[in-house]
Formats: C-alpha cells, structure tokens, sequence
C-alpha cells in the first residue's frame, strides 16, 4: 500500500464578507393625552421599523484543488516546479506513491516534472495547463524511458452518493494490449477495448469490488486482480498498470488506486499455479 506525500502547495484563502445588520430604533416615546374627564387613557405613537439594508452572504473566492500520482515504473523520484520558479511545490514523489488533493490558484499554468533534485530547467515533462475555478484536477505521471508523459483529468466528484462510488479506470501499462475489464462479483463489462492511455468513468454501487481482465476479446477473465474495497462518495482513479516491461504476464501486472486523501493501495494479479 502506498503512502500519502505531504507536499508543499501555496494556498489560497476562501475569501468571505460577512455583514452585520444594526436595527435601526425609531420608535417614538409614549405621550400622555390629557382630558377633562377623569380617565387618563394613554394614546401611544406605533413604531416603524426604518431598517431596508438586506442581508449579506459569504462567498467562496476562486480555487481548485490537484493531486498527483507517480506509475511510471523506471522513474525515480520526482519533483514538481510551477511557472519556472526556483523552488519546488512538490518533492521525491516516488513510483506507486500520490499526493493528496491540495488547494491551487486558478488559472493557466506551466508544470515542469524533473527528477528530485534537478531544477525546472532540466524536466523530463513540461506543458501549459489550466486549473478551473472550484474544480478537482489530477495530474498522473507515467511512460517508460524515451516516452514519459504527464496525463491530466478533471475530476469530477459531485453527486457521487453516499452509496455510490465513482472509479476512472486508466489504462497505464505500457507492455499490455487491448484488454477489456469485467466486474466479476456483478458479471459487468466496465471497459471495452481499453488501449494504452485511454479512461472510462463509471459510477457503481460502493463494495467489494473483483476487477478481471480479458487479454484476448474472447469474453472469458484470464487474469483476476485482487479484491478491494475503496469507500463511498468520491471518485478514486485507478491504474492498470506494470513494471515495465515489454512482455508482460500475470505476475508484472497490479492496480494503482489513487484515493482523494492520497493514499494508493496496489492490487496484484491472483496468480493461479
């Protein structure tokens, strides 16, 4: 199981104006009429509130949140510079490990990924990117030598459901073809003809969950990874991913589930002897 990296993101303030409302008092003081008579029956003056200024609200100032996963299998650690500044946001992210969401400034921004230690000059993976107002972003290092990348995704967690769970299954492994994936508990296809580098977004009933592979399009599981279970309402991105090399079989072959609190446990491939 993975661990969450505490990373170092400036953050921005939520900013709110509240207001006060002072009531105006513009009573006026009870008078006395007199008479000739000998009742003395007070007359009174009725009251008017004067007090027309309506209530304020807060509202949130501009923000959004990114995390960050490392599967790129021949990667060590890595660092992360935004705009080209000589100070780092992230540091020694390592392989099968995330971060957690932390809250960005909205706009468009350059992301440089270098290797912990090495400035932003010498990244291995630049690119302009935005980040929206009030919106959930990930970023997902992956590749072997000669071909990494960055991906990036909006995350969309709203309405999930406290009973739901909502799962963007990636297809990550560089040496793994064309493979379908099976709900096994359900007998579900959650994905078709998923290649390298494509994602399908599936919200499901929240439980244990058996994720199998068909490598062939035959529709018959030739490998089952591990069970897991992974919560309720949120949207967990998972990996389907590898050590690397170009042949791969069942025992190079495991899952990555990135969780919105960073952690990232690892699904392997039930071997069968």
């Amino acid at each position: 199981m993975g661990r969450p990296i505490l990373v170092c993101l400036s953050a921005i303030a939520l900013l709110g104006c509240g207001g006060n409302q002072c009531p105006v008092d513009s009573s006026t003081d009870t008078d006395t009429i007199p008479t000739t008579t000998t009742s003395t029956t007070p007359v009174t003056t009725p009251t008017t509130n004067t007090n027309t200024t309506p209530p304020t609200t807060s509202t949130p100032g501009p923000f959004s949140k990114l995390r960050i996963v490392h599967v790129a299998p021949d990667l060590t650690a890595m660092d992360l510079y935004v705009n080209e500044a000589a100070i780092p946001v992230m540091n020694d992210l390592i392989h099968e490990d995330g971060t957690a969401y932390t809250d960005r400034p909205v706009g468009m921004f350059h992301f440089d990924y270098s290797l912990a230690g090495y400035d932003a000059i010498n990244s291995l993976v630049e690119f302009d990117s935005p980040l929206f107002d009030q919106q959930w972003h990930s970023h997902a290092i992956v590749g072997v030598a000669g071909a990494y990348e960055v991906w990036t995704f909006d995350d969309d967690n709203r309405n999930v459901g406290v009973a739901n769970i909502r799962i963007r299954w990636t297809h990550a492994a560089v040496g793994l073809g064309e493979i379908d994936l099976v709900e096994e508990f359900r007998g579900i296809t959650v994905a078709s003809d998923l290649s390298y580098g494509d994602s399908v977004v599936v919200t499901s009933t929240a439980g244990p969950t058996s994720i199998g592979v068909d490598l062939d399009d035959d529709g018959l599981v030739d490998w089952t990874f591990e069970e897991f279970d992974l919560g309720t309402d949120q949207l967990v991105n998972i990996y389907i991913t590898d050590n690397g090399e170009p042949l791969i079989d069942q025992n190079k072959a495991f899952l990555i589930a990135h969780r919105d609190n960073g952690l990232t446990p690892r699904q392997d491939v039930i071997v069968v002897p």
